[in-house]
């Protein structure tokens, strides 16, 4: 029989595990308090896949911000960059698997609360985590032009030189060399310095160009 895993004190979206429930045809449920302050008993594992996050308000208050127009959402005037956004967001964390380390700070699931922090979207522009480990909250989030967006990603990499840190492209085209050049280096175990061309190359360094 698999060992059950202790999930007590763990956070899952807005509920955070108090203590296991008793068995019931050999499901794992645990005991949960919601940020709202309701309690609900919830499967292991729809703790773990992220399927259930709430006691059931996160769910009711996106239905109620999903009716009221905001005078940003209606089926006759259209929604607007920012209120895509936010929807977007919180589509992102609940379906999409990349995102299952991700969470929406309980303050968002209000679409006003979001207006409020974030302002209104630019035209062109994307909602994006500052830090790509971090969670959407206001310190953590703002708005760049959709084609940066990618760039900032966990598996981009960045070069830090002199208290300086970009990605490792925005660095080659800094210093007039190609991405794979400076890429190529730095994998070789050139001194960031000398990858950038910026200090003179040693002799170990000689052999690689």
């Amino acid at each position: 029989m698999p060992r059950v895993i202790d999930l007590t004190g763990q956070r899952f979206g807005r509920l955070v595990v108090i203590d296991q429930a008793p068995k019931n045809d050999r499901i794992t449920k645990w005991n949960c308090v919601c940020d709202c302050g309701e309690r609900k008993c919830v499967q292991a594992a729809h703790l773990r896949s992220g399927h259930t996050q709430s006691c059931g308000c996160y769910g009711r208050e996106r239905n109620a911000a999903s009716k009221t127009l905001h005078g940003c959402s209606s089926r006759a005037r259209g929604e607007t960059e920012t209120y895509k956004r936010w929807k977007w967001m919180h589509a992102r964390v609940a379906h999409v698997s990349n995102y299952a380390h991700v969470s929406v700070c309980s303050r968002w699931s209000s679409f006003e609360a979001f207006a409020a922090d974030m302002g209104e979207c630019p035209t062109g522009y994307s909602l994006e985590r500052k830090d790509p480990l971090g969670n959407y909250e206001a310190f953590n989030c703002c708005w760049i032009p959709r084609n940066q967006q990618p760039k900032n990603t966990r598996r981009t990499k960045r070069v830090t030189y002199g208290g300086t840190t970009m990605i490792l492209s925005d660095w080659a085209r800094s210093v007039g060399i190609k991405p794979n050049v400076l890429s190529k280096r730095l994998k070789s175990g050139w001194p960031i310095a000398q990858a950038l061309g910026l200090e003179p190359r040693t002799p170990r360094a000689q052999g690689h160009r």
